[in-house]
């Protein structure tokens, strides 16, 4: 049976590593085993960052389209790239190529083929493909009983619902897996053409909660927080991660960050009753200190 998916990236190194992430997750439910699935994840990084490197600087803020497929034993890759041509020269270094032309010749060192086909003002396609090896034609094969074969719908349906009792743990881990409402995941698939202001509003009829990440880099604004509460139903919860001024620029010192923590939760008073957990995410190097001069105290105002 014939599978497909596909993802679609910003511009930026940000989403690579979750999207190859995804690309060889499709692989492993093929039945791929370890040593394929890490010529794959080599393959398809090394693809992807010379695409990526070759639209940095603001050559091109095109996205980058990942579709992954199975047939005929073997997975195929295809890295669909709107910006900035690649040129291989036939396989040459040269010039034009020389900013990406390591990371194609480490594609090809882990595929089993590399190819580029061009389609004028379409873009391009950088395609990669890689058998699936023993473990998944075994799987495939009638007469091996070591496991069943595996089916994959051609169109794979996401069910939301209650909990059944005794399900609490799997609540736990689907809520740690599910940061940024506009990130790479494989919990949540968004139409195609969906527009980005619409995503927010999309995601919440999936799933009851988010991880807002964003606010670790800046104060969120009251007004944006407004807004987000009136896209989502009012079951909804936003799980805020608090700004890094508070906790590693400031380490949670309570002369340092207390005036920029009142302001915070401050804030956060727009979402009202959709305002969750807060979430403190500390440095590594942040050594244990609950004296009453040593932190801050966190609780809500």
């Amino acid at each position: 049976m014939l599978s497909k998916a596909k993802i679609e990236l910003p511009a930026g190194a940000a989403f690579q590593g979750a999207a190859v992430d995804f690309v060889v997750s499709f692989a492993r439910r093929l039945g791929c085993g370890p040593e394929q699935q890490a010529r794959l994840e080599a393959a398809v990084s090394s693809a992807l960052a010379a695409v990526m490197q070759n639209n940095a600087g603001g050559k091109s803020d095109d996205p980058v389209a990942l579709e992954v497929s199975e047939g005929a034993g073997k997975v195929v890759v295809e890295v669909v790239n709107r910006g900035v041509p690649l040129l291989l020269n036939q396989g040459q270094r040269s010039e034009l190529n020389v900013a990406y032309f390591s990371q194609i010749r480490e594609a090809s060192k882990h595929a089993d083929k590399v190819s580029l086909e061009n389609f004028g003002r379409r873009g391009q396609v950088l395609t990669l493909e890689l058998g699936l090896g023993p473990q998944a034609a075994a799987r495939s094969t009638p007469s091996a009983a070591a496991a069943p074969a595996l089916d994959i719908p051609q169109d794979e349906t996401i069910t939301v619902r209650l909990l059944q009792p005794g399900e609490e743990e799997a609540l736990s881990r689907l809520f740690y897996l599910v940061y940024g409402y506009q990130y790479v995941n494989e919990l949540v698939y968004y139409p195609e053409k969906i527009k980005a202001t619409d995503m927010l509003a999309y995601y919440a009829e999936q799933l009851p909660t988010v991880e807002i990440n964003s606010s670790y880099y800046a104060m969120p604004r009251p007004e944006m927080l407004e807004k987000w509460a009136l896209k989502t139903p009012a079951e909804f919860r936003f799980s805020i991660k608090a700004p890094k001024a508070i906790t590693h620029d400031g380490r949670l010192k309570a002369d340092t960050v207390a005036e920029t923590l009142g302001r915070f939760y401050e804030v956060l008073q727009a979402l009202g009753d959709k305002r969750g957990p807060v979430l403190f995410q500390l440095p590594p190097s942040m050594k244990k200190d609950f004296s009453p001069e040593g932190v801050v105290a966190l609780s809500s105002p």
